[in-house]
């Protein structure tokens, strides 16, 4: 033990004036520091609260590998870049989201060897071509630069960066179609472009990156078919569709959804506005499934009731507004994790089953529908319970 300081986490009072972090944090400034905290709280973003003048007290800090001033106002510390490259040759992760960053004149020499995550979200940046030093990063496989107010196509400067694995460019505004150099990034596992107004068909070529974890194209104006070449994903754990227009039935999704991903944690198929037929067959594989978000759709459900017994280790199961009919199934007590679900908008009758009363971790159930009857005793053994939706019911009071 050398008794040396190496990281400092702050966790700054509430506070009830702009607090300059210059001030607060140089009287504690030691050369020994691998890491530094000051991220600020949503609370303190949106009085603008946090700010940071200049940032030459990071002159001193040349053995740091860690720095997050996410969710401080950088507004004023236009030298930042300058700073960062030439005083912290050892900085590994950068974290600067969300509070006005100028980037200010582009970057010519790069010294940051060793920089592996960055994260430059929701700065809304008002000129891309600023950020072309990001792609002389050798060392990054983490880049997050979702939010940044981009129109266009998707940067050309990031099209070399194939070591990355884990890109975000979502909530952005390329309005173009995805890049053919984009799958060429055949270490990628994580991968997200929702939220850009991206156009043209979903090329199957995007489905060659066998690395890929977590896939997120929600919310584009894509459109055709999902490809079988899905089905070849056999690490995929989260893929994400959410108002793309798919023009296929939605067994066919389920099929190839089905095929080698016995690894599914996670699907979203929100708000697709398909139609077809859903059975039991369709989740067979799927026994680590532990979010499902099938609402806004036109799903019916043909199936044995216990067919839900496989995916009891799910949290979130939500197929609002579909064409579910007959009555919910009584099945609720192998889904002891489950925490949200939804099932209203529906068409389902009878009663609430009584099965539901054992789920312990439950926190938000959403029934409206034509059911009838007595609410379940059960429910009171809920203890987690923060809010109840049975509106649009005929139940009894009991």
């Amino acid at each position: 033990m050398t008794g040396h300081i190496l990281s400092l986490n702050l966790s700054l009072p509430p506070l009830d004036d702009t607090v300059d972090i210059d001030s607060y944090l140089m009287p504690l400034a030691l050369p020994t520091w691998e890491s530094l905290n000051l991220r600020g709280e949503d609370k303190f973003n949106e009085a603008g609260l946090l700010y940071v003048e200049n940032l030459q007290w990071l002159s001193g800090l040349s053995l740091l590998k860690h720095l997050d001033l996410s969710l401080v106002d950088l507004s004023r510390a236009s030298n930042w870049l300058q700073l960062v490259n030439t005083r912290l040759p050892s900085l590994k992760e950068l974290h600067l989201s969300n509070y006005h960053l100028q980037l200010g004149r582009p970057l010519l020499n790069v010294n940051l060897s060793t920089l592996t995550v960055l994260d430059l979200s929701y700065n809304f940046f008002t000129n891309q071509l600023n950020l072309g030093w990001v792609s002389k990063l050798n060392s990054l496989v983490v880049l997050n630069l979702a939010g940044s107010d981009f129109h266009g196509p998707i940067p050309n400067f990031l099209r070399n960066m194939t070591s990355l694995r884990h890109l975000d460019l979502s909530y952005n505004n390329f309005k173009s179609s995805i890049p053919e150099w984009l799958y060429r990034f055949s270490s990628l596992q994580v991968l997200s472009l929702s939220a850009n107004e991206l156009q043209g068909d979903i090329s199957s070529a995007i489905f060659n990156i066998s690395t890929l974890n977590e896939l997120d194209l929600s919310w584009n104006d894509l459109e055709g078919k999902l490809p079988r070449a899905v089905g070849n994903l056999c690490n995929l754990r989260s893929i994400v569709l959410s108002s793309v227009r798919l023009n296929q039935d939605i067994s066919h999704i389920f099929e190839i959804l089905s095929g080698k991903l016995a690894n599914l944690e996670k699907v979203e198929i929100y708000n697709i506005l398909l139609e077809g037929v859903v059975s039991e067959k369709h989740f067979a594989n799927h026994t680590k499934l532990r979010y499902f978000e099938g609402s806004d759709n036109s799903l019916v459900l043909r199936a044995n009731p216990y067919w839900l017994n496989a995916t009891i280790g799910t949290r979130v199961l939500s197929l609002a507004n579909n064409l579910l009919s007959r009555e919910i199934p009584d099945c609720w007590i192998k889904w002891q994790s489950l925490q949200v679900l939804r099932l209203d908008g529906n068409r389902f009758t009878g009663k609430i089953p009584s099965s539901m009363g054992t789920l312990s971790e439950l926190q938000s159930p959403h029934l409206h529908n034509k059911l009838h009857g007595e609410i379940p005793s059960s429910l009171k053994n809920c203890r987690e319970l923060v809010a109840i939706n049975l509106g649009k019911n005929e139940l009894d009071d009991g």
